[in-house]
């Protein structure tokens, strides 16, 4: 089975130590046979930074997570079967007793059949058609050039902007505004994913709290996609430089400033691949995100 996971995502996986004790939880043999080889298989990605190759999330959990989640899901939603990875969306997956495959999600704990045995699981999410691309960023740091450089570099791509999404005036943020901009978000993000002529959705917005990103990811319907969150970045210098230039190009206005630079460090705490565009072209930026 590692071989076949190891061909459907084009090797790029990384292998642990096998699992060595013993079974007391009862996990499936069909499971236990791939822990007692690995014990979890991570997908990876290339840091583009670093260039070194780095772990990005579970395609199966390790004995130990599998044992925890299955337990807490058990308990919380009265389900059946073993939870043996996620999407990375806020939904899980479970073996079933029949051998099915289910998508646990997990906030109000529905589940939808994804597959009629393990082995085409993973086939399913070996050959993702579609990419999502997240990218979050404070104002002025580059979010919506770079996209639409991506747009122009990706096949059959599409590009939302969530500030399009309540782009008003007067600009009123409330707590009627932000539930409205989210759901409008939601549902064209989810209709361009659902829509076969596109493989790569590309979304950007400010996002400078993780409760925001998971927000958003969580009405997604991303079963089936490849989810990137990045995050942009820059020096304060050069993010104060971009945005007085726009300040006096009337683009923006004064007040932008300040509040940028006040966010910027809070994109450290998200979980997200960060890509500094300090010094870089628009192409050199989106070079590193292709790489991914």
């Amino acid at each position: 089975m590692i071989k076949t996971i190891s061909e459907l995502y084009q090797g790029n996986i990384l292998l642990h130590p096998p699992y060595l004790g013993e079974n007391t939880e009862g996990i499936p043999e069909e499971l236990l046979s791939i822990l007692r080889a690995s014990n979890g298989i991570s997908e990876t990605m290339i840091h583009p930074q670093s260039g070194e190759k780095m772990a990005v999330e579970w395609i199966v959990s390790p004995y130990e997570i599998i044992v925890s989640d299955t337990a807490f899901y058990r308990a919380e939603y009265q389900v059946e079967g073993t939870v043996f990875s996620s999407d990375g969306a806020g939904s899980f997956y479970l073996l079933k007793p029949n051998g099915t495959v289910t998508q646990l999600d997990g906030i109000d704990g529905m589940e939808t059949e994804k597959a009629r045995s393990l082995e085409e699981f993973f086939q399913q999410a070996g050959a993702c058609l579609k990419n999502l691309y997240c990218i979050s960023g404070t104002m002025g740091v580059g979010k919506t050039a770079v996209c639409q450089q991506l747009k122009k570099e990706l096949p059959n791509s599409v590009f939302l902007d969530g500030d399009w999404c309540w782009d008003s005036s007067p600009f009123q943020v409330t707590e009627e505004t932000k539930a409205m901009v989210l759901d409008n978000i939601t549902h064209i993000l989810n209709n361009f994913i659902r829509c076969s002529v596109y493989d790569n959705v590309i979304f950007c917005w400010v996002m400078h709290e993780q409760a925001i990103l998971d927000a958003v990811l969580n009405r997604l319907e991303t079963d089936g996609c490849r989810v990137r969150s990045i995050s942009l970045m820059a020096s304060e210098d050069a993010l104060r430089a971009r945005l007085t230039r726009d300040v006096s190009n009337g683009l923006r206005t004064p007040d932008v400033v300040d509040r940028s630079l006040a966010r910027l460090p809070m994109y450290q705490a998200l979980d997200s691949v960060k890509i500094d565009t300090t010094g870089k072209s628009i192409q050199a930026v989106c070079a590193e995100i292709l790489a991914l």
